[in-house]
């Protein structure tokens, strides 16, 4: 976890020198306290890399209603604030179509708005895929937050992805070329 926060700030950084437009969208963060109640509150098993996550940034003001290279930080999705979370989690675990176990153990930290997300595994930190609309059903995508984050920041240092102050993510034909290499 310790390592989780200061590619949080370097992916900000990153933004903050393309001027991006997903700066604009960002909430601020929370407090540890408030987070924690949060998730007790909504019976949500909570992650260490999920309060790191929700302390730098509490999401996006919503992750709808925007043109999604505005909001999103990579291809992977955009950030969904924590009531927007709690909501694409309910669905989450109410397919009935979707057939994995523990489905409680899975909080979404990134979504496209609708069935298509990467959720956090609270049990083992792991970060999986789901996007029923294609057929992919909660597979393992990254080790941890924090390798998801080192892809995500690869992306950008090698030129991958970037942002634009006015067109937000722009994502180069070599990320779709990277046929499940997630090590960018």
């Amino acid at each position: 976890m310790s390592d989780i926060r200061s590619k949080l700030e370097k992916l900000e950084s990153l933004f903050k020198e393309a001027n991006a437009p997903v700066l604009l969208r960002f909430n601020e963060g929370i407090p540890g306290s408030e987070i924690i109640a949060f998730f007790t509150e909504n019976n949500i098993p909570i992650h260490p890399d999920l309060l790191s996550l929700y302390n730098w940034h509490n999401g996006l003001i919503s992750i709808y209603g925007e043109f999604d290279h505005l909001t999103q930080l990579s291809p992977l999705g955009s950030f969904p604030n924590l009531n927007e979370m709690l909501a694409l989690r309910n669905d989450f675990i109410s397919c009935d179509y979707i057939e994995v176990g523990n489905r409680h153990e899975y909080v979404p930290i990134l979504s496209g708005g609708e069935d298509d997300m990467h959720l956090l595994r609270v049990s083992t930190g792991e970060i999986y895929h789901s996007s029923p609309g294609i057929q992919i059903y909660c597979e393992p995508r990254f080790y941890s937050l924090s390798s998801m984050l080192d892809f995500v920041l690869n992306g950008y240092e090698k030129g991958i992805l970037r942002m634009d102050p006015i067109e937000g993510l722009i994502i180069n034909d070599a990320y779709w070329e990277l046929n499940g290499d997630y090590s960018a």
